[in-house]
């Protein structure tokens, strides 16, 4: 039976102990020995388990371990297959027939960490540029420690050596898109914070844009200050906390501000609620728009407005006035005329007195026009109400139009309300319904009837038709203020069909509170 190296050496061991022979003298201590023995064994059967495990531990570990010579042209005298992998070997052997300068990029980078070596003792974390087997580079990451005899010479090195070439890239790659993004947030022109959720709180981070709108020459004289500081009416912050909490985000709120030199801004804000793992509130993030010169300009066109269309009013006023009495002393002259060529001159004449005061109560409907801003409603109730003037006796009206909200100019009800009026006036029906469809990501609000329909849609929407007057040209002027389309698809003998179409954005289940 053939005996292990391990064997040998435990025979050799357990004679040096009992001797050759057993002399009685020798056998008194024979029961200690074997216990010794077994001791002995049982330690070097531990220490193989060990060495098993760390062998194992190196060879599987996916970080490069080597052991190298510590002089120029030395080779590597040990390697784990992680470093013959990433430097493209396919085993140690192959690996360990060069000298050590080959695998670098830059072999004079080999030179300086042997010097370095030699006066530290350790290198950590050092990037080194390494050269794969086909020449192709490969960033790593390797850390060195010296190992010295008992003279104090150094003897060998042993290393790790971490593959980071993809990790580089990832944060190049990183890096350079949070470089994009700061140099976005400190060069738009709006104010863009992150602040505390909480009363008393302070804002954590400002950009450029926001600390100068506030009058403060840095970001650190903001943020050293309570966030109500800020507010005109500190009320208001606290008002928006509870709402940020109910809902999580606020969109385009108007807020004065106060700059630091006491002045009043006014801002239009969007925040939104940050959450931790927990759920908690942990910051809000919010961008800030100065729109104080911008409401001066509109509140300026609303002043304007206002006094043109009370001079508008006037002029009108007098034109009726004066149009009422020309058409007056029209019926006196022709009762007194006799001349069937002078009537019909004369019934011209009174054709075209009738035509300019449709054109004046024109401009009464036209000069409201995009007066008022634009605002969410609700749109059943619009429709309900602008369908109360309607006479009922003249037709059926149905409706089935779900709760949405809208958003629109307010003379919407007028737009109803033509679409209602001219199914009477000209479409010869009975009855008319009044329906909403989603198609696709539209929203579509139908006036449909049973009439006669539209033959010719070429003069549609126009000004002046003759068939719808100025309804349907009011009505689509009225409805491009916000971009709501306007289109008739109905059939010649199957009645009229009106759609509304409102776009992503223009309308809203009414249960959506936000949109308010």
């Amino acid at each position: 039976m053939e005996h292990s190296e391990e064997d040998h050496r435990l025979d050799s061991l357990r004679k040096k102990i009992i001797g050759l022979g057993e002399t009685s003298h020798r056998k008194s201590y024979y029961p200690q020995l074997q216990e010794q023995l077994g001791q002995l064994s049982l330690a070097m059967h531990a220490l193989q388990e060990s060495e098993e495990k760390y062998r194992t531990l190196i060879e599987n570990v996916n970080i490069g371990i080597l052991r190298s010579e510590p002089w120029e042209g030395g080779h590597f005298i040990q390697t784990n297959p992680a470093l013959c992998r990433m430097l493209g070997f396919d085993d140690e052997k192959e690996l360990m027939e060069i000298p050590v300068e080959q695998v670098y990029l830059h072999p004079e980078e080999r030179s300086e960490l042997l010097r370095e070596l030699k006066q530290s003792g350790k290198i950590k974390d050092r990037k080194v540029m390494f050269k794969r087997r086909d020449g192709s580079p490969v960033l790593c990451s390797i850390t060195f420690s010296a190992q010295y005899d008992s003279n104090g010479n150094v003897i060998y090195l042993d290393g790790v050596a971490e593959d980071i070439t993809e990790k580089e890239k990832k944060e190049a790659a990183l890096r350079e898109s949070e470089e994009k993004y700061r140099t976005l947030v400190e060069n738009v022109n709006i104010g863009i914070v992150r602040s505390e959720p909480w009363k008393g709180g302070h804002i954590i981070q400002a950009n450029p844009t926001a600390y100068k709108m506030l009058g403060f020459n840095d970001e650190k004289e903001l943020l050293d200050r309570p966030v109500e500081e800020i507010y005109r009416y500190p009320e208001e912050r606290s008002e928006l906390l509870r709402e940020l909490k109910q809902t999580g985000k606020i969109k385009d709120r108007k807020i004065i501000f106060k700059r630091r030199d006491g002045i009043n801004i006014m801002a239009s804000v969007s925040f939104s609620a940050n959450y931790d793992s927990s759920g908690n509130l942990s910051y809000l993030d919010g961008v800030i728009e100065d729109i104080t010169e911008k409401e001066k300009m509109y509140e300026a066109l609303r002043q304007i407005n206002s006094k043109l269309n009370l001079l508008s009013s006037i002029t009108r006023h007098d034109i009726i006035n004066q149009v009422m009495i020309m058409e007056g002393y029209l019926y006196l002259v022709m009762e007194r005329i006799d001349n069937p060529e002078v009537l019909r001159m004369l019934e011209r004449m009174k054709a075209s007195v009738r035509s300019i005061d449709r054109h004046i109560m024109f401009t009464k409907d036209y000069e409201d026009v995009g007066i008022h801003a634009p605002q969410w409603v609700n749109l059943r109730e619009v429709v309900i109400s602008a369908m109360v003037p309607v006479d009922k006796a003249l037709i059926n009206m149905h409706m089935d139009v779900k709760d949405y909200l809208i958003f629109t100019d307010p003379m919407i009800k007028k737009v109803f309300y033509n679409l209602a009026n001219n199914v009477i006036k000209h479409s010869k029906a009975s009855n008319l319904t009044i329906t909403t469809v989603e198609e696709k990501d539209k929203l579509l609000v139908v006036f449909q009837d049973d009439g006669i329909g539209i033959k010719d849609k070429s003069k549609l929407f126009k000004k002046g038709n003759s068939t719808s007057g100025y309804g349907l040209f009011l009505s689509k002027e009225i409805l491009s203020i916000t971009g709501i389309g306007i289109r008739e698809t109905g059939l010649p003998g199957e009645g009229a069909r009106f759609e509304l179409i409102f776009s992503p954005g223009q309308y809203k289940a009414s249960s959506d509170k936000t949109a308010q």
